[in-house]
């Protein structure tokens, strides 16, 4: 399972190791926070754009699943981290991960910190049994 602060950071950050994972034929699931437009360009002809680029990379990876929760981009540190925490949480509970990637703490994008803080509390031991290894990596 690969969650992500915005769409193209699996890409950028780890887009080997995705088809790695595919070419073992194994279970690749996309979990997006944001929608990775909203704090840049709010245009419809930029979202256009943005969701034309976000559908041909889901068509070229073929996930088994994706889910684009649309959280406020470059804005997650307005959110409660137990909201963040709870939304990972139940994709999580749903596919029941042995793996997980996701963003390095060191990351200098406060959503990409974010995220990394936010799933390793919704994998901390007491919550999910299924989750063996978790790796992150780092987008500057």
């Amino acid at each position: 399972m690969f969650i992500v602060a915005h769409p193209d950071d699996e890409a950028i950050g780890c887009g080997g190791t995705i088809f790695k994972h595919k070419k073992n034929k194994d279970e690749v699931h996309l979990l997006y926070m944001t929608d990775g437009i909203a704090s840049r360009d709010d245009s419809r002809k930029a979202k256009k754009q943005r969701n034309s680029g976000f559908q041909k990379a889901i068509e070229l990876i073929e996930p088994h699943s994706f889910e684009c929760l649309e959280l406020p981009d470059n804005q997650l540190d307005t959110l409660p981290l137990l909201e963040i925490v709870k939304k990972i949480e139940n994709h999580i509970n749903d596919i029941k991960p042995e793996i997980i990637y996701t963003h390095s703490e060191n990351d200098l994008n406060i959503d990409h910190q974010l995220v990394s803080k936010s799933v390793m509390t919704a994998t901390r031991p007491s919550c999910s049994n299924y989750v063996k290894e978790i790796y992150s990596f780092y987008i500057n």
